[in-house]
């Protein structure tokens, strides 16, 4: 989940607890805010891609991640800013099991850092766990809780989320979500996925409640 893609508050919005999916790699797909305690089959690969637009700002981000046989989940997120034409970001991911049965539901772990490739320097980082558990056939509930470092702030601040998955019908999901990092005020999100077999498209709109600004996502994500 690559967090830190434009300015600041767009980082924010677009990393916050990814990533952030239901059988892929993440629990929500790259680009939604909170993430879920599940990884792809291990020696399965996911290619992860969406196109987001802020204000007068647009961005793409390529994720491709492959999971080992020791239950690992790698991903190398690549940001491309449409509005300068330049690749700004490259990231590195990693993401594992925790337990697969704790208090009804999985817990997972997951942690990366970003480099700023226009600047050639550390951008920041992260810790985050998910937990997921299945309310009921239709409604799943994600949790997140963990921490970022800033590179501008030049300091660490917390970071949670709040999702709930319904399974609309046999291959339609609606997401909504809600996220925070530190004292800024939280980001709301409302999405929908398509899945079939190993074939998602995505998208979602999320709100930044500190800056009213609304980010508006397109993804596409292939297994194989």
């Amino acid at each position: 989940m690559l967090r830190n893609i434009m300015s600041h508050k767009i980082r924010t919005s677009a990393l916050l607890a990814l990533a952030f999916t239901s059988n892929a790699a993440f629990a929500n797909g790259g680009h939604f805010l909170v993430d879920d305690a599940t990884i792809t089959d291990p020696g399965t690969c996911l290619f992860e891609t969406w196109a987001s637009r802020l204000n007068d700002e647009s961005m793409a981000v390529l994720q491709p991640s492959c999971t080992t046989q020791g239950r690992w989940d790698i991903a190398v997120p690549l940001a491309y800013s449409w509005s300068n034409s330049e690749f700004t970001e490259v990231g590195l991911e990693v993401k594992t099991i925790v337990s697969d049965d704790i208090l009804g539901g999985a817990l997972a772990f997951s942690t990366g850092v970003i480099m700023d490739t226009i600047v050639d320097e550390f951008a920041g980082g992260f810790i985050n766990i998910p937990y997921s558990s299945a309310l009921n056939a239709y409604w799943t509930l994600h949790l997140n809780v963990g921490t970022e470092y800033d590179h501008i702030d030049k300091d660490w601040h917390a970071t949670w989320g709040v999702a709930t998955t319904y399974a609309l019908t046999q291959h339609i999901e609606v997401i909504t979500e809600v996220a925070g990092s530190g004292a800024e005020d939280p980001i709301w999100a409302l999405g929908a996925r398509y899945q079939f077999n190993r074939f998602e498209v995505d998208m979602s709109l999320a709100r930044d409640t500190e800056m009213n600004d609304t980010l508006y996502t397109l993804g596409v994500n292939v297994a194989f």
